[in-house]
């Protein structure tokens, strides 16, 4: 029919054949507009349909408005560059999309973190602290620890991105998602603040004891005879105490090389004094005439590190249940949709330049 129009109709109308093609070519919305309009007169069969979309594309970017947020604006150009693929939907789509294209990346740590594997959970925390130190299954816990951990790096990353690009400012259906996801970091944190707690709680008391009893052995040998005969006296009862404690240093040695507490220096720093103390009481060999009176502030610093780990830990917090990526995803549909609408346009949002 089209061919036909053309061959039978005048110059002015073959003209308005030929602005339709070039409008088309050069993906002008609104030449391609004007033309429609001319051509449905001639041949609404032909053309009534395409015009009619083409009318609705050009409603939708009429829609645009600085009153409304970048994510209205954003979507109201993605539908209109549906409809019609104008170089001036994605002119809008560069212009509005662009103030949000952190959200792209903010989906892929929200994706990383919600889908790494065998995460710590309440039950298993529940599972260590009813099992002496010496039970604990490390092989699980290191997996369970290094997986919560890298996911507690990528919402941490998530949030900071969302915060330092104003985001729940631009995109106001991401706020809710947001509260949703520092819930989850929250909990996250929680489970990992639970195991140190626990395993350095268990081994306090251990210790606590071995300094107890080494104190009061060491005392009146310290009183009777010169600090290197005492040393001597107590080694028996200094190797009795290492490898009594023994199962509790794995442990605690073993926690500290997950790099969970590197952004909070005091507990860091608590923790890297834990090893200290551990040697001050178990292997006392630099400054034993000093041990016995020692004894107090050494136990005032087990408190202190306990304190500090308490501190850091909000037991309410772990009430929140874990969510998996699918449950959130069911939570905050259009917040999901959005990012996974500028993830399909990243080539424009990403590049002030198109073809």
């Amino acid at each position: 029919m089209c061919l036909l129009l053309v061959a039978c109709s005048s110059e002015s109308d073959k003209t308005a054949f030929k602005q339709y093609e070039l409008a088309k070519k050069n993906r002008d919305l609104h030449q391609l507009h004007t033309a429609l309009i001319t051509l449905n007169t001639l041949d609404p069969e032909s053309f009534e349909s395409e015009l009619n979309t083409i009318k609705q594309s050009v409603a939708l970017l009429k829609q645009l408005n600085s009153d409304r947020s970048f994510s209205s604006n954003y979507l109201i150009s993605h539908q209109a560059n549906l409809l019609f693929n104008s170089k001036q939907a994605k002119q809008a789509i560069v212009q509005h999309g662009s103030q949000l294209n952190e959200l792209i990346k903010i989906n892929q740590l929200i994706t990383s973190a919600l889908t790494e594997p065998a995460q710590l959970t309440v039950a298993f925390t529940q599972q260590l602290q009813a099992l002496p130190l010496n039970k604990w299954p490390l092989v699980d816990l290191n997996s369970q620890l290094k997986h919560t951990i890298n996911a507690k790096n990528a919402l941490e990353q998530a949030l900071q991105l969302a915060k330092l690009h104003k985001l729940t400012q631009y995109a106001p259906e991401t706020e809710a998602l947001f509260v949703t996801l520092r819930l989850q970091l929250t909990l996250k944190l929680n489970l990992i603040d639970k195991v140190y707690i626990v395993a350095f709680t268990k081994s306090a008391d251990e210790i606590r004891d071995h300094n107890r009893f080494l104190t009061d052995k060491s005392s009146p040998l310290l009183s009777s005879f010169n600090p290197d005969n005492a040393l001597n006296a107590m080694q028996p009862l200094f190797i009795k105490a290492q490898e009594q404690y023994a199962p509790f240093l794995l442990v605690t040695n073993n926690l500290m090389t997950h790099p969970v507490f590197t952004d909070y220096p005091k507990i860091h720093q608590a923790l890297l004094d834990w090893s200290q103390l551990e040697r001050d009481i178990l292997m006392p060999y630099d400054n034993f005439v000093s041990y016995s009176q020692n004894s107090e502030q050494r136990v005032d610093k087990i408190n202190t590190i306990l304190a500090l780990l308490s501190q850091q830990h909000q037991q309410s917090s772990l009430e929140h249940a874990q969510l998996a990526l699918n449950d959130i995803q069911k939570q905050h549909p259009q917040a999901f949709d959005l990012m996974e609408k500028l993830k399909h346009d990243s080539v424009f949002v990403y590049s002030a330049t198109y073809n």
